[in-house]
C-alpha cells in the first residue's frame, strides 16, 4: 500500500465532508430565508447538486484520466480554502461549496478506479478504503477540537493556515504523481452497483458516526469527551479494517457485521455510556463493509469505460441527498413514517451492498499492510489537549435578586445571511451579562445547521452551565443557561400532539440563597400565522402548570403579537410583560434585519418588577433578544391577581 495514495484518499475524503457540513445549512438556510423556498424546492436545487456526481464518466473522456483526478482533487483543494478565506455575503459560500461538492463526488471514483499507483490483486482498492477512514478520524479529530463548531465557518488566522497547510499538502502529494493512473477501468455489473452504498455510507457518516455534537446531546457529556470517545471509535474502525485485511473474510462475518450495524442503530436515541458502545459497534462495522465493497472493486478485472461505477456513484449520492432531506423534512412535511427508519435503511443498504460484492467468494488480502496506522493514534492528541486546556464549566455561588434574565431565539446558530455565526451570538449575549438566558430553537447536532452543538459551545464561551429540554426530536428544543446553581428542573411538553414540531417548555429552579428560588420557565409556542388556536392551548398549559405563583418568569419565542388572544391570556391570569412596565416601544424583535413583529417575550408574576428592559440589536439570529432585570416587588405595592380563564 502507498502511503501518499492513502493520504490524497485522506485529504479528499476530508475536505469533503467538511463541505457536506457546509453546503447543506448553506442551501437549507439561505434559499429558505432570504429567498422564501420552501422544501420542496430547495430539495430539487440539492439533488440538482448531488447528481454532478453523474458527470464522472464523460469528464473522463472528455480530460483523460490523470486530468481529472488533477481538476477533481486539485480542484476540490483550492474551493475548499477560497471558502475558507471568504468573509462577505454566504452566498458566494454557496457557490464556492457547491463546486467543491461536485470536485469532491467526481473526486471519489476517480481515485476508486485509479489502479495503476496501488498493488495489483487482491489488495488494489485498500489505499482507497485506507485512506477513506482516515480521511474521517482526521475529521472527527479537527471538529471536536474546535468544540463542533466546524473550522469551515471560522474567519480567524489559524483556521485559515490549517486549511492552507493541509491544501498545500495535497497539493504537494499530487505534483509527486502519487495519484499516478495507469489500469484504469470499470467494473462488471453487479458489482459495480455495490458502490451505490457509498450515499448511504456518507450519510450514516455525517448524520451519527462522526457527529460529535449528537453524541455529547444524547450522552450527556462535554464535546471534548465525546470527541475523544467517537475519535477512537474511529480508530479501532482502522484497527478492524487492517486486522481483516490479513485474512479471509467469509461471507457469514460479512453478513454478521451488516446485522451488527443494523443492531447498533436500532434504538436511534441512546443515552450515557450505551450512545458511546452503539457508536463504537456501528464505526467498526460500517468502516469492514466498506472495506470489503472497494476490495472487491479494487480486485476486479477492469472492464473499459467507466460508466458502470458513474451510474452507481451517482445513484448513491443522490440517495445521500435524498436521506438528509427526508430525514429533516419532517419540520415542514408530513411524511408517513418517522425519520428514525432513515439511518436503518442506510445501514441495510451498505450490509447488501457488502453481501454482494461478495456474492461468489471472499476476497484474500494480502497481509502487506504497513503497521505505520498506529501513527493515528496521535490524533487523540487534539481532543486530549482541548480536554486539558478548557477549563470544567461549574455554577457560580448562589445569589439574590436583582436578577438579569435574557430570552434569545438561537434559529439554530444561523444568522439572516445564512452564516453559522456562533461568536455573534455569544457577544450579544456577553453584552447584556445575564445570569439567566432561555434559548429555543437549540440545534445540538444537526446536520442542516452545521452539525454544531450550539448549546455546549455557548456553555463553554460562555462559562454557563445548562439545562436542555428536546422538544422535536432528541437534538432540537429549549435550554436555559444559568450562572446560578440549580435547586431542580423539569420538561413538560405543550399541546398539541399532532404538530409537526413538537413544543413543550422547561422549567428551572434557580437557587438565591437561604432557601429561595426563583423559577424561570423558557418555552417556544407554535409557529405557524395561523396557528392562534395552537397557542391559545399552550397559554393554558402554562398557566395551569403556573398557577399564581410567586417569584416566576416566563422567557420565550411565543410567535404572537402582545394584543393577540394568546397573550391576552397571559395578561389577563396576571403575568406581566418587561417591555411594557419598561415603556419599550415598540420593542419588535423579529426579523431581526428589520423588525416588524414583537414575539419574544419576558412575562413575570405580580411579586417581581423589571428594569433595564432592552431589546438588543444584534444579527447573530433571525429573532433579536429581550433583557430585563427583575426584582422584589416591595410589599407595600399593590399585585394584580392570578385569574385563570
Amino acid at each position: 500500500m502507498r502511503a501518499a495514495s492513502a493520504s490524497v484518499v485522506a485529504l479528499t475524503v476530508l475536505f469533503g465532508v467538511q463541505t457536506l457540513r457546509t453546503l447543506l445549512p448553506l442551501l437549507a438556510w439561505i434559499f429558505r430565508d432570504r429567498f422564501g423556498w420552501g422544501s420542496v424546492e430547495i430539495a430539487l436545487l440539492v439533488f440538482a447538486v448531488f447528481a454532478t456526481a453523474f458527470l464522472v464518466a464523460p469528464l473522463r473522456r472528455l480530460l483523460g484520466a490523470r486530468r481529472l483526478v488533477w481538476l477533481a482533487v486539485g480542484g476540490l483543494g483550492l474551493l475548499r480554502l477560497a471558502y475558507q478565506l471568504w468573509t462577505g455575503d454566504p452566498l458566494i459560500d454557496v457557490f464556492l461549496a457547491v463546486a467543491a461538492a461536485a470536485c469532491f463526488f467526481v473526486a471519489l471514483p476517480a481515485l476508486l478506479a485509479n489502479r495503476g499507483s496501488t498493488a495489483r490483486g487482491s489488495t488494489a482498492g485498500l489505499p482507497f478504503a485506507f485512506g477513506c477512514l482516515v480521511g474521517l478520524a482526521v475529521d472527527v479529530a479537527i471538529h471536536a477540537a474546535y468544540g463542533t463548531w466546524d473550522v469551515s465557518w471560522r474567519s480567524d488566522a489559524a483556521s485559515a493556515v490549517l486549511i492552507l497547510v493541509l491544501v498545500v499538502l495535497l497539493w504537494w502529494l499530487l505534483a509527486r504523481g502519487s495519484t499516478q493512473p495507469g489500469e484504469v477501468g470499470d467494473v462488471a455489473f453487479p458489482l459495480a452497483w455495490a458502490w451505490v452504498a457509498i450515499g448511504p455510507f456518507f450519510f450514516l457518516e455525517v448524520l451519527i458516526l462522526g457527529n460529535v455534537a449528537r453524541l455529547a446531546a444524547l450522552s450527556g457529556w462535554n464535546a471534548e469527551w465525546a470527541g475523544l470517545l467517537l475519535l477512537a471509535g474511529k480508530l479501532a474502525a482502522v484497527g478492524a479494517v487492517v486486522a481483516t485485511a490479513r485474512r479471509t473474510v467469509p461471507r457469514a462475518v460479512v453478513a454478521t457485521l451488516a446485522a451488527m450495524l443494523l443492531v447498533a442503530l436500532w434504538y436511534p436515541t441512546p443515552g450515557g455510556s450505551s450512545a458511546a458502545l452503539l457508536l463504537l459497534a456501528a464505526q467498526v462495522a460500517s468502516a469492514v463493509l466498506l472495506t470489503r465493497i472497494v476490495l472487491a472493486i479494487g480486485a476486479a478485472p477492469a472492464v473499459p469505460g467507466l460508466g458502470r461505477l458513474t451510474a452507481a456513484h451517482g445513484v448513491g449520492m443522490v440517495a445521500f441527498a435524498a436521506l438528509v432531506f427526508l430525514f429533516y423534512a419532517g419540520i415542514d412535511l408530513r411524511l408517513p413514517f418517522s425519520n428514525d427508519v432513515l439511518p436503518r435503511l442506510a445501514a441495510l443498504v451498505l450490509g447488501l451492498a457488502a453481501l454482494a460484492a461478495f456474492r461468489s467468494e471472499s476476497v484474500q488480502l494480502a497481509p502487506a499492510v504497513d503497521r505505520g496506522w498506529w501513527a493515528l493514534v496521535a490524533l487523540l492528541a487534539l481532543p486530549v489537549a482541548r480536554l486539558a486546556t478548557v477549563p470544567e464549566v461549574r455554577p457560580g455561588e448562589a445569589g439574590a435578586l436583582p436578577l438579569r434574565l435574557m430570552t434569545y431565539n438561537l434559529h439554530c446558530g444561523i444568522d439572516p445571511r445564512g452564516h453559522l455565526g456562533m461568536e455573534a451570538i455569544a457577544a450579544t449575549i456577553e453584552a447584556e451579562r445575564p445570569d439567566v438566558v432561555a434559548l429555543q430553537e437549540v440545534s445540538r447536532g444537526w446536520v442542516i445547521a452545521g452539525s454544531v452543538d450550539a448549546l455546549g459551545w455557548l456553555s463553554r464561551r460562555l462559562e454557563m452551565p445548562y439545562v436542555f429540554a428536546p422538544t422535536s426530536g432528541p437534538l432540537w428544543g429549549n435550554a436555559i443557561l444559568s450562572r446560578l446553581p440549580l435547586s431542580g428542573h423539569e420538561a413538560h411538553d405543550l399541546p398539541t400532539e399532532d404538530l409537526l414540531i413538537r413544543r413543550g417548555f422547561l422549567a428551572a429552579r434557580i437557587d438565591l440563597g437561604a432557601g429561595e428560588d426563583i423559577e424561570v420557565l423558557a418555552t417556544h409556542y407554535h409557529h405557524p400565522g395561523d396557528g392562534g388556536a395552537v397557542r391559545e392551548l399552550q397559554s393554558r398549559a402554562i398557566l395551569e402548570y403556573w398557577r399564581g405563583r410567586g417569584r416566576t418568569a416566563l422567557l420565550g419565542d411565543l410567535n404572537a403579537r402582545p394584543d393577540e388572544p394568546e397573550m391576552m391570556a397571559l395578561r389577563r391570569a396576571g403575568l406581566r410583560d418587561v417591555l411594557e412596565l419598561g415603556g419599550v416601544s415598540p420593542g419588535t424583535t423579529y426579523p431581526s434585519s428589520q423588525p416588524e413583529k414583537r414575539i419574544d417575550y419576558i412575562w413575570i408574576s405580580p411579586d417581581l418588577t423589571a428594569t433595564d428592559a432592552v431589546v438588543p440589536r444584534a444579527g447573530g439570529s433571525d429573532h433579536l433578544p429581550v433583557a430585563a432585570t427583575i426584582a422584589a416587588v416591595p410589599e407595600n405595592k399593590d399585585r394584580a391577581l392570578y385569574v385563570l380563564d
